[in-house]
């Protein structure tokens, strides 16, 4: 359909390929005084209606011609293969088509559905659903691209679907909302996890040829059909208007249309998004008896499409704008805020809190490295390189990020400080500059509300709670890193960090074991994805154990503890007690042989002149923290334990009292001037019973004290358990 001055046109001109054989009849413009609001209003309103059942049957059914597509390649001669390659990739356009309708909110009437189903469709596509439906929405599928300029003319038009898949849907660049950038960069980690998991057992079961006939060679025929159904449409087919864009119903053999979904009739959902796949047909149905005039039809031909690809030179980049449906956009409803003290409980708002991107990342690593565990075997060169670089990484993370950009407890030359950007971004923990900005917010208002893995909130929270949920950034306590900012290195690595994070985590472990022993399989689920597993848990000990197991030799005010279990686990980052109370110091183990590997790396390093001005503490301060602690710790013990009654709450005892309590039988003596009681101890004196019995009625100090037996510590200890009074003697 296209617009013209405002008057119907009767002659029309020449058509402009001489192939075009089966056009049923020339279109007349669309006078202005139609407006798009009155083409959608005269659609029935069932074809907007949404049936579960249908777009379920219909996903199954396109699985099952992906099914049939597979065997029929795994049963049929090589010079058979093309036609399954056919069959799949016209199957996998019929997922383009779901996840289509997942986009446009005609799948399901539930948010929820259509966002799973979406992902999920098109995730063999490689296509991160979130990202593509951002893009679709912006329009950013019309930007010029030049690469789409350069390659998809001519017989190179099927580039033309690959060159907007690559070039747009993966680029955060044009994505300038924060949240959209958030939803696009979870949906394109998703894809490559994914991939992660796809590929490598794609080619561990079937092999390279599985990989070609059963993936590869479909997901080509895809983009090749997807490219034609988007440019055969758009091509002028009229010599004076081939600067126009005009949209052109090509009709194809019901069979194919019925297994890719009705994806060339395109003009129902052009001028109606909302429209499910189901009723695209019907929609067309009602334009015809409408608007038939103002429509163009040709039934595809062989020699219409050579023609037409071998027309490069009518390319135009208009024809790829997207029909512009922004007069039947719906207002945006003004979100509802809950009440501050009404919980947030709803399914989709819990959903809606969570970090995607730190979910997939943490939970996909551990699941792909089971199904490396039962599936490929471990060979002994590959257990000891992924040990080397587990080493390699977390130190990156300790002795770079923690130590020497956080903490700056040590200066490193140029080629240490890049090797530990490097080796710190293999971890996949985030860029440096975002990992030490959290980090130092730790120190600053460490088990507070502004910590962001504050301990108070729990082990799982500190674990990985705080990476799992999304965090208020204005709830965080501030911290400074101008110095991280001025540093180029750091902010190239910031600006860069998932290029190097993909490489230095995932593509360079399962290199180096691929072409050193030719181990690709185990340099992918062992270096790579098995080590990531560990070097992550290793790091969030440091924030989860370093805070719950251990003494707290230095200060107990907080909940940091110093532990050699956690510090074996964690490159010696488990005397954590001290290194929140002397934070700069290089060592967390300042003793000469406690178990530190992180602080022996950076010794090392100085020695051979990597690195200087390594910081310590000055020993008499640490030295005073201890003793306090000592000290606080040997005052908490004294107040748990039962001195006996104080000296001066005794009531006071006189000779003649004495005196007569003697008299009646009780086994008193004096010591000190204090009276004992030691009627339940006389038999139990290790001395015998002779000899405390001669004190017995009398002042025994002498006898106590060493006339006797110099009695021992325990000993006095125990005696002040049995004085009941102070004695008044006659004298006095």
């Amino acid at each position: 359909m296209g617009r013209g001055s405002g008057t119907v046109t009767k002659n029309y001109p020449p058509v402009l390929y001489k192939n075009i054989k089966t056009i049923r009849k020339s279109p007349k413009t669309i006078p202005d005084t139609i407006t798009l609001e009155q083409i959608v209003a005269s659609l029935p309103k069932e074809v907007f209606e949404k049936s579960g059942l249908k777009s379920a049957s219909s996903l199954l059914l396109t699985i099952f011609f992906i099914a049939c597509s597979i065997i029929f390649i795994n049963k049929v001669p090589s010079y058979l293969y093309p036609v399954g390659w056919f069959l799949g990739g016209a199957s996998i356009t019929g997922l383009f088509v779901i996840g289509n309708d997942c986009n446009h909110k005609s799948f399901s009437k539930s948010p929820l559905v259509n966002s799973i189903v979406g992902t999920i469709v098109m995730l063999p596509l490689l296509y991160p659903f979130q990202s593509w439906k951002i893009t679709e929405r912006m329009n950013l599928s019309k930007s010029k691209s030049s690469l789409i300029r350069s390659w998809a003319t001519g017989k190179l038009f099927w580039l033309l679907s690959i060159s907007n898949w690559a070039e747009n849907y993966f680029n955060l660049k044009k994505v300038e909302d924060k949240n959209d950038k958030k939803k696009a960069l979870t949906s394109i980690v998703l894809v490559y996890v994914f991939a992660g998991i796809f590929f490598p057992l794609v080619f561990k079961f079937f092999g390279v040829s599985g990989f070609l006939n059963y993936w590869l060679a479909p997901w080509l025929i895809y983009h090749f059909l997807v490219s034609t159904f988007t440019f055969l449409p758009a091509i002028p087919f009229f010599e004076e208007e081939k600067d126009k864009r005009y949209h052109v119903h090509i009709t194809y053999p019901k069979w194919f249309e019925f297994v890719v979904k009705d994806i060339n009739f395109a003009l129902p959902r052009h001028i109606a998004v909302s429209i499910p796949h189901y009723n695209l047909r019907k929609a067309y149905d009602s334009f015809q008896k409408q608007w038939s005039e103002y429509i163009y039809e040709c039934t595809f031909e062989l020699d219409l499409f050579r023609e037409l690809i071998s027309k490069s030179q009518t390319f135009s980049e208009e024809i790829f704008s997207p029909f512009d449906n922004t007069p039947l956009a719906k207002p945006k409803q003004p979100k509802q805020e809950l009440p501050a003290d009404r919980p947030s409980r709803s399914v989709s708002e819990f959903l809606a809190n969570i970090n995607w991107i730190h979910f997939i990342l943490l939970t996909s690593t551990p699941i792909i490295a089971l199904i490396g565990f039962f599936t490929v075997p471990l060979s002994r060169a590959t257990f000891i390189w992924s040990v080397i670089y587990y080493h390699i990484t977390g130190m990156g993370i300790t002795a770079g990020y923690h130590r020497l950009f956080a903490h700056r407890a040590y200066s490193a030359s140029l080629p240490l400080k890049v090797y530990l950007l490097f080796a710190g971004a293999g971890a996949i923990e985030g860029s440096c500059r975002w990992w030490s900005r959290d980090h130092r917010a730790h120190h600053r208002y460490t088990d507070t509300d502004k910590d962001p893995y504050s301990a108070h909130h729990g082990f799982w929270w500190s674990h990985l709670g705080w990476l799992f949920i999304k965090q208020d950034p204005k709830k965080i306590g501030k911290s400074h890193i101008e110095d991280l900012n001025e540093d180029a290195w750091v902010m190239w690595q910031h600006k860069n960090y998932v290029k190097v994070a993909f490489f230095m985590g995932i593509l360079l472990p399962t290199l180096v074991a691929g072409l050193g022993w030719g181990d690709w399989m185990g340099g992918y689920f062992y270096a790579a994805i098995a080590r990531l597993v560990f070097v992550h848990h290793s790091t969030f000990m440091v924030n989860s154990l370093a805070h719950f197991v251990g003494t707290s030799p230095y200060d107990d005010n907080h909940t940091p503890r110093d532990s050699i279990i956690t510090a074996v686990l964690t490159f010696g980052e488990g005397y954590h007690n001290f290194h929140h109370e002397f934070p700069s110091d290089y060592r967390n183990a300042f003793t000469t042989f406690g178990y530190d590997p992180t602080k022996w790396m950076i010794k090392i390093c100085e020695i051979l002149g990597l690195a200087h001005s390594l910081k310590t503490f000055d020993q008499n301060e640490i030295q005073k923290g201890m003793v306090q602690m000592q000290l606080k710790e040997a005052n908490k013990m004294t107040e748990s334990i039962h001195w006996g009654v104080a000296v001066d709450q005794l009531p006071i005892m006189t000779h003649e009292e004495f005196e007569q309590f003697h008299n009646q039988g009780r086994k008193l003596i004096i010591i000190d001037d204090i009276v004992h009681d030691v009627e339940s101890f006389v038999d139990e004196h290790p001395g015998g019973l002779m000899y405390i019995k001669m004190g017995l009625g009398k002042d025994a100090t002498k006898m106590f004290k060493g006339d006797v037996y110099g009695h021992s510590n325990a000993a006095r200890n125990l005696l002040s358990q049995f004085r009941i009074a102070q004695y008044k003697s006659k004298q006095q």
